[in-house]
């Protein structure tokens, strides 16, 4: 019914979705969270995908806050304070009070934090060799230079602005 609808309007019918860059993006985005988050909880360590982001970026960068975890996460102020706040409540992260500004809460890793972060990691490295096992190394490094090029050419597009095709 929707596909007469759509050729009695003349909307061309869309092509499979597997057809589409973004889609397979997403799709791989969405498969590696779901088999990470499912080989963490089997081990018992109960961190999603967002949790060990903001892990992650902490053992890059101690210190941050909130707000600037929430950009570097790509999620809202709201969300990033209610994954800061479970962290917290786990004892995985520790806020402090910034020097400076006494309404900014910077946050730190607690030791804890970095060894569950450190099994998750080798957890997660082993899903993803998982997935590149089919490619050879040197489509490893064809596809990892890809996804650069391709995170290089987004970084560059308007957020607004740009006409559609």
């Amino acid at each position: 019914m929707i596909r007469a609808y759509m050729r009695r309007i003349k909307v061309p019918l869309p092509l499979d979705p597997q057809e589409f860059e973004g889609y397979l993006i997403k799709e791989l985005h969405y498969l590696l969270r779901v088999r990470i988050e499912a080989r963490l909880r089997a081990v018992g360590i109960h961190l999603s995908f967002a949790h060990a982001e903001i892990l992650h970026q902490l053992m890059h960068e101690p210190g941050l806050s909130s707000a600037q975890l929430a950009r570097r996460c790509g999620v809202t102020p709201q969300t990033m304070n209610t994954l800061v706040a479970a962290l917290a409540e786990q004892g995985v992260l520790e806020r402090r009070v910034h020097p400076e500004n006494a309404r900014v809460m910077r946050c730190f890793i607690r030791p804890d934090g970095a060894q569950a972060f450190a099994r998750g990691r080798r957890i997660a490295d082993g899903v993803i060799e998982q997935m590149l096992q089919p490619m050879s190394k040197a489509e490893r490094i064809q596809f990892k230079d890809s996804l650069r090029r391709c995170i290089a050419a987004l970084e560059h597009v308007p957020d607004s602005g740009v006409a559609e095709r």
